[in-house]
């Protein structure tokens, strides 16, 4: 069993986020089996379980809001930038070394993108010779980059982090890109313009691409370009938990 236990920073964000929390777990057992009698039954063909605050292992000390790694400040809880965190998971679809075959990505329509590169250019770019459109792509396309200049981006760049691409692609996951997947942005993500109604085949920050079938050449088509944000947990999500976090294999004794 591969228990995944979660708790809240306090009061204030339990209060906020358990129904999304619980509401989010629920998705994956829609699409994973549900969990009984503390396990999941083998027909489903994973090992996954959450367990929630309230069965955490409980001492004289027991601190229902586990985690202190945050502050708060004027935008909101914020991660304390002495403390590293690591988390396995899945990456974002949006974020697989073969997503241009699937995906156009407009870094320059992602919100706060335009002011990190004008301040990146003015400290590092204006002094060392380098050109805004080199900055662009430092922050668009780098992610070490992106990580060090606090750019928005790195929430689209391929590889999501990974330095050695042979193991960033085996994490891109069975069945080839999935537009369906739960872990996929929208067009409308993170857009810079205000309005739902502003968001066009230019402004959008994620648009489909296609490839023609005799050239192999790849475009846009002004009719298909919409991505819109998946709401459930696709079939290959679903396979993707079940390889990697598969029912362990009991060897029989004679």
């Amino acid at each position: 069993m591969t228990m995944i236990p979660y708790c809240f920073v306090d009061k204030r964000s339990y209060d906020r986020l358990n129904c999304k929390v619980r509401a989010a777990v629920k998705l994956w057992s829609d699409a994973l089996g549900e969990f009984r009698d503390g396990k999941w039954g083998p027909e489903n063909k994973h090992s996954l379980a959450f367990l929630p605050p309230s069965n955490l292992p409980r001492s004289q000390n027991f601190n229902p809001y586990c985690c202190n790694y945050y502050t708060y400040g004027e935008e909101g809880m914020k991660l304390d930038r002495m403390t590293e965190l690591k988390f396995l998971g899945m990456a974002h679809e949006h974020q697989r070394w073969d997503r241009d075959d699937y995906v156009y990505f407009r870094c320059e329509n992602v919100k706060g993108m335009k002011e990190r590169v004008e301040y990146a250019h003015k400290l590092h770019g204006i002094p060392n010779g380098i050109t805004t459109e080199e900055v662009w792509e430092f922050l668009c396309e780098n992610y070490a980059q992106a990580t060090f200049w606090e750019a928005p981006s790195i929430a689209w760049i391929r590889g999501d982090g990974y330095d050695d691409i042979d193991e960033a692609k085996s994490l891109d996951g069975p069945g080839g890109f999935d537009y369906d997947s739960i872990m996929m942005y929208g067009s409308a993500q993170g857009l810079a313009v205000p309005y739902l109604s502003q968001v066009t085949i230019n402004t959008a920050t994620l648009v489909k691409v296609k490839k023609n079938s005799s050239t192999g050449e790849k475009y846009i088509d002004r009719n298909d370009w919409w991505l819109p944000i998946p709401t459930r947990v696709s079939q290959q999500d679903a396979a993707f938990v079940r390889r990697f976090y598969p029912i362990p294999q009991l060897s029989l004794r004679v």
